[in-house]
Protein backbone atom coordinates (compact mmCIF):
# COMPACT_ATOMS: atom_id res chain seq x y z
CA UNK A 1 0.00 0.00 0.00
CA UNK A 2 1.12 3.89 -0.07
CA UNK A 3 3.88 4.88 1.92
CA UNK A 4 5.00 1.26 2.34
CA UNK A 5 8.20 -0.55 0.18
CA UNK A 6 5.77 -2.59 -1.91
CA UNK A 7 6.88 -5.33 -4.34
CA UNK A 8 5.06 -7.00 -7.62
CA UNK A 9 6.36 -9.74 -9.41
CA UNK A 10 4.34 -9.68 -13.09
CA UNK A 11 4.71 -9.93 -16.78
CA UNK A 12 7.37 -7.49 -18.56
CA UNK A 13 4.31 -5.67 -20.29
CA UNK A 14 3.69 -4.11 -16.92
CA UNK A 15 7.42 -2.53 -16.81
CA UNK A 16 6.55 -0.70 -20.24
CA UNK A 17 3.67 1.22 -18.16
CA UNK A 18 4.26 5.01 -19.76
CA UNK A 19 5.85 7.32 -17.34
CA UNK A 20 2.79 9.60 -17.27
CA UNK A 21 0.86 7.03 -15.73
CA UNK A 22 3.09 6.60 -12.83
CA UNK A 23 2.18 8.34 -10.20
CA UNK A 24 5.21 11.12 -8.47
CA UNK A 25 7.47 9.61 -6.07
CA UNK A 26 7.53 6.23 -7.49
CA UNK A 27 10.75 4.31 -9.05
CA UNK A 28 10.45 1.29 -11.29
CA UNK A 29 13.51 -0.76 -11.34
CA UNK A 30 14.11 -4.13 -13.71
CA UNK A 31 15.80 -7.20 -12.69
CA UNK A 32 15.96 -11.10 -13.20
CA UNK A 33 14.32 -13.19 -10.76
CA UNK A 34 14.40 -16.95 -10.03
CA UNK A 35 11.58 -18.25 -10.83
CA UNK A 36 10.75 -21.98 -9.49
CA UNK A 37 7.90 -23.81 -10.53
CA UNK A 38 9.15 -25.87 -13.77
CA UNK A 39 10.30 -29.29 -14.32
CA UNK A 40 11.04 -30.11 -10.18
CA UNK A 41 11.66 -26.70 -9.23
CA UNK A 42 13.84 -25.60 -12.27
CA UNK A 43 14.56 -22.02 -12.94
CA UNK A 44 13.01 -19.78 -15.39
CA UNK A 45 13.50 -15.75 -15.85
CA UNK A 46 11.49 -13.46 -14.98
CA UNK A 47 11.51 -9.75 -14.69
CA UNK A 48 10.38 -8.20 -11.48
CA UNK A 49 8.99 -5.02 -10.91
CA UNK A 50 9.58 -3.23 -7.86
CA UNK A 51 8.02 -0.67 -6.78
CA UNK A 52 9.30 1.84 -4.13
CA UNK A 53 7.47 4.44 -2.61
CA UNK A 54 9.09 7.39 -0.76
CA UNK A 55 6.40 8.99 1.67
CA UNK A 56 7.13 12.40 1.87
CA UNK A 57 7.05 12.42 -2.03
CA UNK A 58 3.37 12.21 -1.87
CA UNK A 59 1.73 15.07 -3.33
CA UNK A 60 -0.13 17.04 -0.03
CA UNK A 61 -3.05 16.87 -2.05
CA UNK A 62 -3.27 13.25 -2.47
CA UNK A 63 -2.31 12.92 1.19
CA UNK A 64 -5.06 14.85 2.42
CA UNK A 65 -7.73 12.45 0.05
CA UNK A 66 -6.71 9.42 1.33
CA UNK A 67 -6.34 10.63 5.07
CA UNK A 68 -8.56 8.05 6.69
CA UNK A 69 -10.99 7.99 3.51
CA UNK A 70 -11.68 3.84 3.88
CA UNK A 71 -14.28 2.92 6.99
CA UNK A 72 -14.26 -0.92 7.31
CA UNK A 73 -17.66 -2.35 6.29
CA UNK A 74 -16.33 -6.27 7.07
CA UNK A 75 -19.80 -6.85 8.45
CA UNK A 76 -21.92 -6.88 5.30
CA UNK A 77 -21.39 -7.89 1.87
CA UNK A 78 -19.19 -8.77 0.02
CA UNK A 79 -17.28 -9.70 2.50
CA UNK A 80 -20.07 -10.72 5.29
CA UNK A 81 -17.97 -11.51 7.96
CA UNK A 82 -19.03 -12.73 11.52
CA UNK A 83 -18.40 -9.78 14.05
CA UNK A 84 -15.29 -11.70 15.95
CA UNK A 85 -13.06 -11.77 12.60
CA UNK A 86 -13.74 -8.82 11.59
CA UNK A 87 -13.86 -6.35 14.93
CA UNK A 88 -9.82 -8.32 14.65
CA UNK A 89 -9.30 -7.26 11.42
CA UNK A 90 -10.10 -3.45 12.29
CA UNK A 91 -7.94 -4.14 15.03
CA UNK A 92 -5.12 -5.12 13.59
CA UNK A 93 -5.10 -3.00 10.45
CA UNK A 94 -5.53 0.04 12.93
CA UNK A 95 -1.43 -0.64 14.10
CA UNK A 96 -0.23 -0.97 10.84
CA UNK A 97 1.75 1.65 8.93
CA UNK A 98 -0.89 1.96 6.71
CA UNK A 99 -3.49 3.05 9.11
CA UNK A 100 -3.59 6.46 8.66
CA UNK A 101 -5.87 5.96 5.67
CA UNK A 102 -8.43 3.88 7.66
CA UNK A 103 -11.50 5.69 8.75
CA UNK A 104 -14.25 3.96 11.27
CA UNK A 105 -15.61 0.45 12.18
CA UNK A 106 -18.98 0.35 10.67
CA UNK A 107 -21.24 -1.31 12.45
CA UNK A 108 -25.29 -1.22 13.00
CA UNK A 109 -26.32 -0.20 16.56
CA UNK A 110 -28.37 -2.86 17.97
CA UNK A 111 -24.88 -5.10 17.83
CA UNK A 112 -23.13 -2.36 19.94
CA UNK A 113 -23.85 -4.68 22.68
CA UNK A 114 -21.85 -7.63 20.76
CA UNK A 115 -18.77 -5.93 21.07
CA UNK A 116 -18.22 -6.33 25.29
CA UNK A 117 -17.11 -9.66 24.11
CA UNK A 118 -13.69 -8.16 22.46
CA UNK A 119 -13.40 -5.60 24.78
CA UNK A 120 -9.94 -5.81 25.85
CA UNK A 121 -8.91 -4.84 21.44
CA UNK A 122 -9.91 -1.09 23.24
CA UNK A 123 -7.45 -1.32 25.67
CA UNK A 124 -4.50 -2.12 22.78
CA UNK A 125 -4.28 1.45 21.21
CA UNK A 126 -5.68 4.61 20.87
CA UNK A 127 -9.60 5.22 20.80
CA UNK A 128 -11.33 2.55 18.25
CA UNK A 129 -13.46 4.56 16.11
CA UNK A 130 -16.96 3.83 15.03
CA UNK A 131 -19.29 4.95 12.45
CA UNK A 132 -23.17 3.58 13.49
CA UNK A 133 -25.92 2.79 11.26
CA UNK A 134 -28.88 4.25 13.06
CA UNK A 135 -32.13 2.32 14.17
CA UNK A 136 -34.94 1.80 12.10
CA UNK A 137 -37.91 3.43 11.32
CA UNK A 138 -40.33 0.82 12.28
CA UNK A 139 -43.67 2.52 13.72
CA UNK A 140 -41.50 5.38 15.19
CA UNK A 141 -40.57 8.45 13.39
CA UNK A 142 -37.10 9.45 12.48
CA UNK A 143 -36.50 12.02 14.89
CA UNK A 144 -37.34 8.91 17.25
CA UNK A 145 -34.79 7.15 15.72
CA UNK A 146 -32.38 9.73 15.96
CA UNK A 147 -32.42 10.33 19.36
CA UNK A 148 -32.30 6.25 20.43
CA UNK A 149 -29.42 6.11 18.48
CA UNK A 150 -27.67 8.94 19.88
CA UNK A 151 -28.40 7.44 23.16
CA UNK A 152 -27.31 3.80 22.39
CA UNK A 153 -23.87 5.46 20.86
CA UNK A 154 -23.70 7.30 24.24
CA UNK A 155 -23.61 4.54 26.37
CA UNK A 156 -21.74 2.19 24.61
CA UNK A 157 -18.68 5.56 24.78
CA UNK A 158 -19.30 6.01 28.39
CA UNK A 159 -19.00 1.67 28.67
CA UNK A 160 -15.32 1.90 27.98
CA UNK A 161 -14.29 5.07 29.35
CA UNK A 162 -12.49 6.78 26.43
CA UNK A 163 -11.21 3.80 24.77
CA UNK A 164 -14.19 4.36 21.85
CA UNK A 165 -15.43 6.91 20.13
CA UNK A 166 -18.49 6.45 18.06
CA UNK A 167 -19.07 9.75 15.79
CA UNK A 168 -20.28 9.21 12.89
CA UNK A 169 -24.12 8.08 12.43
CA UNK A 170 -25.85 7.32 9.27
CA UNK A 171 -29.71 7.11 8.74
CA UNK A 172 -31.81 5.94 5.69
CA UNK A 173 -34.78 8.22 4.84
CA UNK A 174 -36.94 5.80 3.30
CA UNK A 175 -39.60 6.69 0.78
CA UNK A 176 -42.19 8.10 0.66
CA UNK A 177 -39.99 11.40 1.89
CA UNK A 178 -41.41 13.63 4.24
CA UNK A 179 -41.54 17.29 3.36
CA UNK A 180 -38.75 20.20 2.85
CA UNK A 181 -40.31 21.27 6.09
CA UNK A 182 -40.26 17.92 7.95
CA UNK A 183 -36.48 17.22 6.22
CA UNK A 184 -35.33 20.76 7.54
CA UNK A 185 -36.70 20.45 11.34
CA UNK A 186 -35.07 17.06 11.47
CA UNK A 187 -31.69 18.24 10.16
CA UNK A 188 -31.76 21.27 12.91
CA UNK A 189 -33.04 18.31 15.30
CA UNK A 190 -30.18 16.18 14.04
CA UNK A 191 -27.49 19.13 14.24
CA UNK A 192 -28.49 19.93 18.38
CA UNK A 193 -28.95 16.34 19.61
CA UNK A 194 -24.85 15.94 17.90
CA UNK A 195 -23.76 18.99 19.54
CA UNK A 196 -25.57 18.52 22.78
CA UNK A 197 -25.33 14.81 23.53
CA UNK A 198 -21.91 14.07 22.68
CA UNK A 199 -18.42 15.22 23.74
CA UNK A 200 -16.90 15.51 20.51
CA UNK A 201 -17.48 17.10 17.18
CA UNK A 202 -19.88 14.35 15.26
CA UNK A 203 -21.77 13.78 12.26
CA UNK A 204 -24.80 12.44 10.61
CA UNK A 205 -25.24 11.30 7.25
CA UNK A 206 -28.15 10.20 5.30
CA UNK A 207 -29.18 8.55 2.74
CA UNK A 208 -31.49 8.76 -0.36
CA UNK A 209 -32.56 5.99 -2.06
CA UNK A 210 -31.19 6.07 -5.27
CA UNK A 211 -34.64 3.97 -6.90
CA UNK A 212 -37.89 5.04 -7.70
CA UNK A 213 -39.44 7.79 -10.23
CA UNK A 214 -38.61 10.46 -8.16
CA UNK A 215 -35.02 9.66 -6.52
CA UNK A 216 -33.42 12.53 -8.45
CA UNK A 217 -35.36 15.32 -7.31
CA UNK A 218 -35.52 13.79 -3.74
CA UNK A 219 -31.94 13.39 -3.73
CA UNK A 220 -31.55 17.12 -5.08
CA UNK A 221 -33.99 18.45 -2.58
CA UNK A 222 -32.09 16.64 0.42
CA UNK A 223 -28.52 17.89 -0.52
CA UNK A 224 -29.90 21.24 -0.60
CA UNK A 225 -31.51 21.07 2.31
CA UNK A 226 -28.20 19.82 4.04
CA UNK A 227 -26.45 22.98 2.30
CA UNK A 228 -28.85 25.09 3.73
CA UNK A 229 -28.77 23.90 7.01
CA UNK A 230 -24.74 23.51 7.36
CA UNK A 231 -24.59 26.90 6.24
CA UNK A 232 -26.73 28.53 8.43
CA UNK A 233 -25.44 26.38 11.19
CA UNK A 234 -21.65 27.11 11.03
CA UNK A 235 -20.80 23.68 10.74
CA UNK A 236 -20.54 20.73 8.20
CA UNK A 237 -22.63 18.48 11.20
CA UNK A 238 -25.00 17.01 8.51
CA UNK A 239 -23.93 15.03 5.43
CA UNK A 240 -25.32 13.24 2.19
CA UNK A 241 -24.68 9.53 1.75
CA UNK A 242 -25.17 7.68 -1.98
CA UNK A 243 -25.02 4.18 -2.11
CA UNK A 244 -23.99 3.41 -5.25
CA UNK A 245 -24.33 -0.07 -6.05
CA UNK A 246 -25.94 -3.39 -3.80
CA UNK A 247 -26.42 -6.75 -3.86
CA UNK A 248 -29.62 -6.72 -6.19
CA UNK A 249 -29.92 -5.17 -9.86
CA UNK A 250 -32.51 -2.68 -8.51
CA UNK A 251 -29.50 -0.96 -6.30
CA UNK A 252 -27.98 -0.48 -9.39
CA UNK A 253 -29.47 3.44 -10.83
CA UNK A 254 -29.41 3.49 -14.36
Amino acid sequence: MLGTRTTLRSYDYLAFLPSRLRPRGWRIYLTREPFPGFNGGSYCARLRIEICRITNLMHPGLHAFLHELIDYAGLFPPARLDLNPAINNFARYCSEADAWMLGRFIIPVGRLVELEAHASLFEEQEPMRFSVLGHQVEGQDVSEALSRTIRDAKAFEEQYDGNVIADRFEFKLEPPLPDRAEIADLFHEAGEHLQSSLSRPSKAFYEVPLMGERWEHNLEMVAELITDHNSSAGNDVIGLKMRCGGVTKDAFPS
